[in-house]
């Protein structure tokens, strides 16, 4: 069962931590991230899961600024 969770799709992904800055997805359940990347759902495991298309729009870390 799905659960609450929501896909965020054609993201993209920024983490300067790791140098991560490319086109993928992420899986949340609620407050969690469960998977990020390109392939993260497919047709037959996407039942239940809200997708949320980002059209291109940047997916980051907070940022704070002091």
């Amino acid at each position: 069962m799905a659960g609450n969770k929501t896909a965020y799709i054609n993201a993209r992904l920024i983490d300067p931590a790791s140098g991560l800055d490319g086109t993928g997805s992420v899986l949340t359940d609620e407050k969690t991230i469960l998977d990020f990347g390109t392939n993260i759902i497919d047709n037959e495991s996407n039942q239940g899961i809200k997708i949320v298309d980002c059209e291109g729009k940047c997916l980051a870390p907070g940022l704070v600024d002091m």
